[in-house]
């Protein structure tokens, strides 16, 4: 916690951010001013060469994942981190404001913890993807679209095809009354 440099009867102004909207306060102190260091942690995989992407929230364990990460830290002060990756120390050091750290973990399933100020954000048992998902579930085609132009031609044919049909289907019958009448005078 910090004490804003202002009296008791003083008049300040205070400017918030929050989800990227600014808030603007024009007041006079009546009593002491205080506020709390906000942090966050963010994490964004991608795949290698794909432009591809899957994140995961801390505490959610068992998801898939691709192997390079980038690390988002969020702190108002500057507070020290560190990244474990599988029990192992692989990077720590200093965040202030917003903090881009790529990290590329190795093997099948991987647990990384981020210490920021204090707090721990753990990814425990993440699945790691040694190919890109979207090849195999990625976007269906889009349907194939005709003019209509095209769509009346096809019409145009199956009218045609039709008639055919039944063309043919004049000359079996016919075809089989001969047959049958031919049949019966062979009888008598």
């Amino acid at each position: 916690n910090q004490s804003f440099p202002a009296q008791i009867g003083e008049q300040f102004n205070v400017t918030m951010t929050f989800q990227g909207i600014h808030y603007y306060f024009d007041d006079i102190a009546r009593n002491s001013a205080s506020f709390v260091n906000t942090q966050s942690v963010s994490v964004m995989t991608s795949y290698p060469g794909e432009n591809q992407f899957l994140t995961v929230s801390s505490g959610e364990q068992g998801v898939l994942l691709y192997p390079d990460w980038e690390i988002t830290l969020r702190a108002d002060f500057p507070e020290n981190y560190t990244i474990m990756e599988n029990g192992g120390i692989v990077k720590s050091g200093t965040a202030q404001g917003i903090t881009g750290i790529p990290l590329t973990v190795n093997g099948t399933t991987v647990s990384v913890e981020v210490s920021l100020g204090g707090k721990v954000y753990s990814y425990k048992n993440e699945f790691v993807a040694n190919i890109p998902i979207q090849k195999y579930y990625g976007p269906k085609p889009p349907p194939l679209q005709f003019t209509l132009s095209q769509y009346e031609y096809g019409i145009a044919r199956a009218f045609v095809a039709s008639l055919f049909g039944i063309f043919i289907s004049i000359l079996s019958v016919r075809k089989w009354i001969i047959e049958r009448e031919k049949r019966e005078v062979q009888i008598l």
